[in-house]
């Protein structure tokens, strides 16, 4: 259905590596980033090759979210709770697994958090359909060789909800730098042009700007929860001490997304 890497096995026991783990074939291909050189450069130049990525992308999406879950057997990937009601369930199961994130990793008071999820507890949608979400559909998680997507990676945030948050994550002000250009690939009205041609379920921008919110609440979310992994000797990994220096810039996001500045 959309281009990932076979899977060859799956280890349940932590003898080998310590932990479970898989194993895929290998897959060609280089990994483009969603950030600008230091002069301003797009990691991709050739924008007919952008085009090309872009609509990889955009169709594997569109694939994805027309992917039949119930006839794979892929309703566990409901959680706990079971499959959503509704889409209006799996934005509010949405809302409380990032503010639970939130809570468990948070070092003080957090009042842009604490405003950006009174807006979506207002904000959330009546009605949406109910598919297979990647949770992390962007430039940087994927494979290419020139401008053809050679596979799609990172898919631990999977489960089932609004086909509206995976397009709102991938067109986030995240993975655009200082252009207008959703993973620095071409411009967002182009890219959801690419999805709806290529099959993908129907646009609604009242969802698509409530999802915009929930991205920069997530990321904000998923960088406390870095620092809190560094803070407790969780992990050595630099990157995540790094999140204290862009946190900032995710509260200027988050307070763009909640319509609070311009």
């Amino acid at each position: 259905t959309v281009a990932v890497p076979e899977l060859l096995w799956f280890e349940e026991g932590s003898e080998v590596l310590g932990a479970p783990f898989y194993v895929n074939r290998f897959v060609a291909g280089d990994v483009p980033v969603p950030s600008e050189g230091p002069s301003g450069e797009l990691p991709i130049e050739d924008p007919l090759e952008r085009e090309s990525l872009a609509l990889d992308f955009a169709g594997n999406l569109a694939a994805l979210h027309r992917f039949d879950w119930p006839a794979a057997g892929l309703s566990e990937l409901g959680g706990p709770a079971g499959v959503p009601e509704d889409g209006r369930d799996a934005a509010r199961r949405a809302v409380a697994n990032w503010r639970g994130y939130h809570e468990r990793s948070r070092a003080g008071a957090a009042p842009m958090m604490a405003r950006a999820f009174r807006e979506l507890e207002a904000r959330l949608p009546r009605e949406s359909p109910l598919c297979l979400v990647h949770g992390d559909y962007r430039t940087g998680n994927f494979l290419r060789v020139g401008g053809r997507i050679t596979a799609i990676l990172d898919w631990e945030m999977t489960h089932l909800g609004d086909p509206m948050e995976d397009l709102a994550w991938a067109c986030s002000r995240i993975w655009r730098g200082q252009t207008d250009m959703p993973g620095l690939l071409v411009e967002r009205e182009r890219l959801l042009h690419m999805y709806s041609e290529a099959g993908g379920l129907d646009i609604d921008e009242q969802r698509l700007a409530f999802y915009d919110l929930l991205a920069a609440v997530k990321m904000s979310a998923i960088m406390t929860t870095g620092l809190r992994a560094w803070a407790d000797g969780r992990t050595d990994d630099v990157r995540m001490l790094m999140f204290r220096h862009q946190l900032a810039g995710m509260q200027v996001i988050m307070a763009e997304s909640a319509g609070i500045v311009g």
